[in-house]
């Protein structure tokens, strides 16, 4: 499993420069909307492989995180790795108003073509970090209980982050999901650990999700909120899964999880 060192990104996050592209088209499904103007978003549109894709978003500036998702900026890849079916890249541009832009994708190839992957990524604008997953739209789901692992990572504020790996099991003749994630103090920028949960969350076996307005976020052993969950299934029989986690705090995103890995 890869490790995602959110924090070491939001330490070292800088600023770039680019142009702008034509974005292809997308159905965007408001989820969450906070007072500061951010919010919790669902994308479905095609990748850049030409196949089905589903993204969550949730930033502090949704429109230019919506348009990064939707490839509308010209980004250039300042750095890039792979260990096995686990990639990074690490991409500066700018988007249309001039706003800086620096994202940072960690994910995992689901096939050997690296057409299907779930991944999720760091997206800083104007050095103001929001997390977005993504994945190739799951082409069918299986039967059965399975159980998913991986990388998972918490945003707390806009300075502080914890990286650590979660669990889901999904049981597919019941169409319930359950999830736990967890952050370690020591990859963490404030040495704090996080967490997140949902328990008993509905599958959608018509679109591949699952979610739920009745989880947790939080610092573990302290003081946690109520919390919504999205999350897709992603490539051939849902190998893979990726999602977030969101406050349901009106005022302002303050704590995101995010994960995403395969079975």
């Amino acid at each position: 499993m890869q490790k995602v060192a959110l924090g070491t990104i939001l330490a070292i996050t800088v600023s770039g420069c680019g142009g702008g592209t034509t974005s292809p088209s997308s159905y965007v499904t408001t989820m969450k909307t906070y007072a500061d103007g951010g919010g919790a978003l669902a994308v479905a549109r095609v990748d850049t492989n030409g196949n089905p894709a589903k993204y969550v978003i949730v930033s502090t500036d949704l429109a230019t995180t919506t348009d990064v998702a939707n490839g509308a900026f010209a980004l250039t890849a300042t750095a890039s790795s792979q260990s096995g079916n686990f990639y990074t890249v690490a991409r500066e541009g700018a988007s249309a108003d001039g706003k800086s832009l620096v994202v940072t994708t960690f994910g995992e190839n689901l096939n050997a073509s690296g057409s299907e992957y779930a991944s999720m990524s760091v997206v800083s604008i104007n050095n103001q970090p929001g997390l977005l997953t993504g994945g190739a739209a799951a082409s069918s789901l299986p039967s059965g209980t399975h159980v998913y692992t991986g990388a998972a990572s918490v945003v707390d504020g806009i300075v502080n982050a914890g990286d650590g790996s979660f669990t889901l099991t999904a049981n597919f003749d019941a169409n319930t999901a359950s999830l736990t994630a967890s952050t370690i103090a020591s990859l963490s920028t404030n040495n704090t650990a996080y967490f997140f949960s949902g328990s008993d969350m509905p599958i959608d076996q018509s679109e591949g999700s699952f979610s739920t307005s009745t989880g947790l976020i939080g610092v573990t052993g302290g003081a946690s909120e109520s919390a919504s969950i999205k999350g897709y299934f992603a490539g051939t029989a849902a190998k893979g899964v990726h999602g977030m986690a969101y406050t349901n705090d009106n005022a302002t995103p303050d704590l995101v999880g995010g994960f995403y890995g395969s079975r």
